[in-house]
């Protein structure tokens, strides 16, 4: 869902047509658990320039230039996937 806005009636359209406020929000299961998204805003139709990220090889969080996830994450490669993967999932 990674820069989609919302139609004229202020919902957002899931991949699976369902309608929802916010991520998370739809009530379809399927849609919300493991749901990653967010809500971004643009003021004056001005984009965000930094964000907040947690590094997925070291664990911190830092404050980065913005990007979309996809780029953020990529960046990592394999190795940084699976240190985040078994970060994730060792609690």
């Amino acid at each position: 869902m990674e820069g989609v806005d919302e139609n004229e009636d202020g919902m957002f359209v899931l991949p699976s047509g369902v309608e929802t406020e916010a991520p998370g929000l739809s009530g379809v299961p399927e849609e919300d658990i493991n749901c990653r998204c967010r809500v971004g805003y643009r003021i004056d139709g001005l984009e965000p320039e930094l964000r907040r990220a947690r590094n997925p090889v070291t664990g911190k969080t830092e404050v980065i230039t913005y990007q979309t996830y996809r780029d953020y994450f990529g960046q990592f490669g394999e190795e940084g996937r699976k240190q985040y993967v078994a970060r994730i999932t060792e609690d």
